[in-house]
């Protein structure tokens, strides 16, 4: 590139470096509104996309509280199914009769729907050791 030397008005031959700070400072002036339209723009372009992000985090994060709470159900249910095959088992195999394994399933029929996993587990275990017990005699 070259730099041709020209008789242009606006350039004070004297101060040489003055003259480049105003002609800097017009072409500031002129560019300036145009950068600061677009960093508005942009600025709000984001921030609208951390609102749209925050959204659909807590859809997220809702949606798998609520499978969670299905899965639970669903294991809870499952639990429940294999709990009434196995006193179906026994009941049918006349083995339920026995007055103290009688009272104690009717009372784990009555609250079955209230118990937790835990407490599913445990009653489907002592269950499954009384029908051994029972079909070993």
């Amino acid at each position: 590139m070259r730099i041709e030397e020209t008789n242009i008005p606006d350039i004070d031959k004297n101060n040489i470096d003055e003259s480049k700070v105003k002609l800097f400072n017009l072409l500031i002036k002129e560019i300036k509104p145009l950068l600061d339209e677009n960093h508005i723009k942009k600025m709000e372009n984001i921030n609208s996309l951390k609102i749209q992000y925050k959204e659909k985090r807590e859809k997220v994060i809702n949606s798998k509280l609520s499978l969670e709470k299905l899965v639970s159900t669903y294991n809870i249910k499952k639990k429940t199914k294999k709990l009434l095959d196995k006193i179906s088992e026994l009941n049918s195999s006349s083995l339920i009769h026995d007055g103290l394994l009688k009272r104690e399933i009717t009372i784990l029929l009555k609250v079955i729907d209230t118990l937790d996993s835990n407490k599913l587990d445990y009653h489907l275990y002592e269950i499954t050791k009384i029908a051994k017990k029972r079909f070993l005699k």
